[in-house]
């Protein structure tokens, strides 16, 4: 008995709303073209989010903030990235999330005198004017620029992170 044959045979016992045609070989259905298989399927870039945490009172202040802005000339239509300004020191998580970004050996950059990332959060929770300003963050790239200091050099690195957005 062929398989053909013996398929048929099974089938013969089924009722007759049952009874499948018989193929050579199967094949998925083909799809037919709509209008939204049509469609670019381009996808939109995020804007990236850049914050500076800054005390006013800083000389390197006005001229960093100035340098943002020339550097984002068009946030409404066309933004490079959004900068968020915070004359506050950071929230407890943002100033883990800072220390994770600079890591491990680098926690005295934005706080005065921790020697580890512990050290510095316990310093920041018993006194957050220990967090030195200004400090820039790309918060998609995981990128923090701090211990700036003062003058040509400190905007000059700032210039420099930021082309990197």
């Amino acid at each position: 008995m062929s398989a053909c044959t013996a398929t048929k045979s099974l089938l013969g016992h089924l009722p007759a709303a049952v009874t499948l045609p018989l193929r050579s070989s199967w094949a998925p259905p083909v799809a037919k073209q709509t209008d939204t298989a049509k469609m670019s399927m381009r996808f939109h870039r995020s804007v990236p989010i850049l914050s500076i945490f800054y005390k006013q009172s800083a000389p390197t202040t006005t001229p960093l903030l100035a340098l943002l802005h020339r550097a984002n000339p068009s946030p409404e239509t066309n933004p490079r990235f959004e900068l968020e300004t915070n004359e506050h020191p950071p929230t407890h998580s943002q100033l883990s999330t800072i220390l994770s970004y600079l890591g491990p050996n680098n926690a005295s950059q934005v706080i005065e005198g921790a020697k580890s990332v512990s050290e510095a959060i316990a310093e920041f929770e018993r006194d957050p004017e220990k967090f030195r300003r200004p400090v820039l963050v790309d918060w998609d790239k995981g990128r923090v620029l701090a211990g700036l200091g003062d003058g040509e050099e400190a905007l000059k690195k700032a210039q420099e992170f930021v082309n990197k957005v």
